[in-house]
């Protein structure tokens, strides 16, 4: 382990050897779609949104989705440990179930949670073209469970001929194969993906074996209309080892995500159904066999059209129908409409405004949420955002209709938590190389639902909770001919208005960082770290941790240059730190994987 550490200080220390002062421009990603939910230059969007490419992720060496989304700044993964554990997401203080997780658009949150683990999305990392970060309240445009943002997994289209095989192997006996192919003849396109990790895991019970299986095939049928269907399925088979003081050394549990969809586009218009059919099936004999079968069928239709010279108008609305069938809550079913419409107002290009709502009608109740964002850019270097929004989260099957066990019961007549987000934001320009932005936001929270313990000794989900959350982010990029630097720094104050307190156990520093270095001979190196310091009960100790990745990769030509082959080597935590993201799971120690990719 010292050995690989030491290789990776040697690379970065050597790096101004090799020419850094040889600057390039600093790459912006081409579009995003998110935001407004219209392809544009992500540079000419008022709200705060990240996008990760396909290209940026391979070069900063994530090997998961989930790294690469734990990279975003504001967001925070809490992992349950090894890739076989849960793993859900928060932004800027949210919880999972405020955070919108979509794969090309379509749902995946889970009526019953109210979540979705990453560790079960249902597509492989090899298939993504980009992941596009929607910070804030975002429900003007994608209604409830988008609270406190969207993640929206683009993956890509059928182009160039190709097919990739990879394969590597690692500590705790994990083993891992992945395959992707894709081709375009004439009008007719597809994409094929496949992957399988198996381990044996770093404590008893985290044992996993995990399947994706992904496709795309696209129908041109003219210049300006095409057809989109796509089939996603994920498998996993692990061990619940439970937590430290409180283990399950003979938990088991199976997940499968079962996604379906098609696409209809012509110009500007956009039709898509879908279906998510999930199933958990948790024993932990001879305590406890739960069953779960969700249900989630979609359909959303949008257009979008000029008004006038400067107006640009979209409109839509979604039908979402819910149904769960679980030993513990029965059988429940719910179905939730929406209609949006949005004006985006170019005065000139570098003047740009940004007002929509959103109106929703569900089961117990209607929601309507506005907001409103603008864009100023001075002299194309410095840019101003500024922006305003609502967004809403409705009670889940589980808060709302959990049987009474003695000890724990639901509560039908909760209220959906409700929240108002202000942020301002400047990003600027230095010189060809160089990008930073600063943003500081405000958040108010009311009708937070929180389990409770009553005198009974009763737990109960209430509407009690109200908080305010204060935040600050900083985040620079700095690309030069054969290498990338990005840092982040994240602050945010929480409070529980009810008690004044700090609202512990979530993140009030975070600190990362990421290097990658590439030569002209086909080496590449990245390193990133990620620190975190943690809000903790009154009297508790300080909570914080410190972890490292990191790897190395050399490229090289097959079959007279036919094909191109990739030998490389991963590690994770490489300096070997003990810690818990979440109190009571602790996370692997340090882990080496080495493997090969052949591409032809």
């Amino acid at each position: 382990m010292k050995t690989f550490v030491c290789l990776f200080c040697f690379i970065l220390l050597s790096l101004p050897a090799f020419g850094l002062a040889q600057e390039t421009s600093a790459t912006l990603p081409d579009v995003v779609v998110s935001a407004t939910k219209v392809e544009e230059p992500v540079q000419d969007v008022a709200q705060d949104v990240t996008v990760l490419t396909g290209q940026e992720i391979k070069k900063r060496g994530y090997s998961t989705i989930k790294d690469a989304i734990a990279s975003v700044m504001g967001v925070q993964v809490n992992e349950y440990g090894n890739r076989g554990s849960i793993a859900t997401v928060s932004i800027r203080g949210s919880s999972a179930e405020q955070v919108l997780i979509l794969i090309d658009g379509k749902r995946l949150n889970l009526p019953s949670t109210g979540q979705f683990d990453l560790n079960d999305l249902p597509v492989t990392l090899g298939d993504v073209e980009r992941i596009e970060v929607l910070r804030g309240a975002s429900s003007a445009l994608y209604g409830a469970d988008a609270m406190g943002g969207v993640i929206n997994i683009i993956t890509k289209n059928p182009d160039k001929p190709v097919t990739s095989l990879s394969t590597s192997y690692g500590s705790f006996d994990t083993r891992r194969f992945s395959a992707t192919t894709s081709r375009r003849v004439g009008v007719f396109g597809y994409v094929l993906s496949a992957e399988n990790e198996i381990s044996n895991g770093f404590r008893t019970n985290t044992d996993y074996d995990l399947w994706n299986l992904d496709g795309k095939v696209t129908l041109e049928l003219s210049n300006d209309a095409d057809v989109v269907f796509n089939a996603n399925y994920g498998h996993k088979e692990e061990g619940v080892p439970g937590s430290v003081d409180m283990p399950t050394p003979e938990a088991r549990q199976h997940d499968e995500n079962a996604l379906f969809g098609i696409a209809l586009n012509i110009e500007k218009m956009h039709l898509n159904l879908y279906s998510h059919d999930s199933r958990l099936h948790y024993l932990d004999p001879p305590f406890e066999d739960s069953y779960y079968r969700t249900g989630i069928r979609g359909a959303d239709i949008q257009d979008s059209f000029l008004l006038g010279s400067s107006n640009l108008i979209t409109a839509g609305g979604e039908i979402v129908s819910e149904r769960l069938n679980s030993t513990d809550v029965g059988i429940k079913n719910r179905t939730r409409e929406g209609v949006f419409a949005q004006d985006e107002l170019i005065f000139t290009e570098n003047l740009i405004a940004t007002a929509g709502i959103r109106y929703d009608n569900f089961d117990s109740g209607s929601q309507i949420t506005p907001r409103l964002s603008a864009l100023y850019r001075v002299f194309a270097k410095t840019t101003f955002r500024i922006s305003a929004g609502t967004g809403y989260r409705i009670p889940t099957f589980e808060d709302l209709y959990w049987p009474n066990t003695g000890y724990a019961v639901g509560n039908p007549n909760l209220r959906p938590e409700k929240s108002k987000e202000y942020e301002i934001s400047v990003e600027q320009m230095f010189g060809k190389s160089l990008t930073a932005k600063a943003l500081a936001f405000h958040k108010d929270v009311e009708d937070l639902i929180q389990w409770q313990e009553f005198p009974t000794g009763m737990w109960m989900p209430v509407n009690i909770e109200q908080a305010r959350i204060n935040g600050i982010e900083f985040d620079a990029n700095y690309a030069f001919k054969n290498i990338a630097l990005s840092l982040s720094y994240y602050y945010q104050d929480l409070k529980d208005e009810n008690t004044g307190q700090k609202i512990p156990y979530l993140p009030r520093h975070n600190v990362k960082g990421n290097v990658s270095y590439e030569t002209k001979t086909g080496l590449t190196a990245s390193l990133e770290g990620n620190y975190v310091s943690n809000y903790v009960m009154p009297g508790s100790q300080s909570w914080c941790y410190f972890y490292l990745n990191g790897k190395i990769s050399q490229r090289v030509a097959l079959f007279e240059g036919r094909a191109n082959g990739e030998i490389f080597l991963e590690g994770k935590n490489i300096l070997d730190r003990k810690f818990e993201v979440v109190q009571g799971y602790p996370m692997p120690p340090a882990a080496l994987s080495g493997g090969v990719r052949i591409a032809f």
